[in-house]
């Protein structure tokens, strides 16, 4: 999409998010490939089918917008907002999402290989059998996240927030932890209990 047609469309959804009288957003199967869009305001937008790979959207806000089945795989999230977003079938792979916020956020059997996620909001996530392998979640809020079945195996979980969490059936092999991971009130079937033994050994 041309840069002058594409800050027309944003200016206009600006004003809808402001008085609901401009055009909301619809960039509905655009093909927005490494797209410049830092600290955009995307809250209530149609993305639903877009191709955002390897694009910028350093800080945006998608709060309450459709991301059903768009491409991210690669762009910059860091620090994004995705508040009561649609994500069912997003693709995250290589992403970037450093501090994004995803409470509450439906990300069931997503693929998150290669992504960085230290000190994401996934509080209260649906993340059942998500992949997570080898993925830098230091520092994540994971607290009461559904992570039952996810593919934990070498994250990197050093300082993480888990409280709460579901992680029965979840693979939690060679997954790193130090002092500062937090586990209370955590549900560990007895395979992660015994891979989170032999971690904390290894500190």
């Amino acid at each position: 999409m041309e840069s002058q047609l594409l800050r027309s469309k944003l200016e206009r959804h600006k004003h809808w998010i402001r008085t609901s009288a401009g055009t909301r957003l619809d960039l509905c199967r655009e093909d927005m490939r490494s797209a410049e869009l830092p600290d955009a305001l995307l809250i209530g937008a149609r993305l639903n089918g877009a191709d955002f790979r390897k694009a910028n959207l350093n800080h945006a806000d998608m709060s309450g917008a459709d991301l059903t089945n768009v491409d991210l795989r690669g762009a910059n999230l860091d620090g994004a907002m995705f508040c009561a977003t649609m994500l069912a079938g997003v693709r995250l792979r290589e992403a970037h999402l450093k501090d994004a916020r995803l409470e509450q956020a439906d990300l069931e059997e997503c693929d998150f290989r290669g992504a960085q996620l230290t000190g994401a909001n996934l509080t209260v996530a649906q993340l059942s059998r998500a992949n997570f392998c080898k993925v830098d979640l230091s520092h994540a809020n994971l607290r009461g996240a559904n992570l039952s079945g996810a593919d934990l195996q070498g994250a990197m979980l050093n300082g993480a927030d888990l409280r709460f969490a579901n992680l029965r059936g979840a693979n939690l092999k060679n997954a790193s932890i130090d002092d500062e991971t937090d586990l209370r009130a955590a549900k560990l079937d007895a395979r992660g209990h015994r891979a989170i033994s032999a971690g904390r050994a290894n500190l």
